[in-house]
């Protein structure tokens, strides 16, 4: 098997795609399996309670340039019309 870095990147992944993992429980314990992006999606959903974010007062900028030339930094939250956008 070679070095994950030498395999191509997927353009976009889909549900279907599969990841490989460890069953640390068992059996067999540490047995290597494959799992889908949609079963880890499903793990996610089952498993996520968290409460609703709520995001309030998010600045609105044109484009990313303009989010930094008004004084936002990377990682900051900006708005295009009802679109979310991270500073980058």
């Amino acid at each position: 098997m070679g070095k994950i870095n030498s395999y191509p990147n997927a353009t976009l992944p889909i549900l279907t795609d599969k990841l490989i993992g460890t069953n640390v429980v068992g059996p067999p314990v540490d047995a290597t399996y494959n799992f889908t992006l949609a079963d880890l999606l499903a793990l996610f959903e089952a498993n996520f309670n968290g409460p609703a974010m709520i995001i309030a007062s998010v600045p609105v900028y044109a484009t990313n340039a303009a989010a930094l030339a008004g004084g936002l930094v990377i990682g900051q939250l900006y708005r295009n019309g009802d679109v979310l956008n991270i500073v980058h």
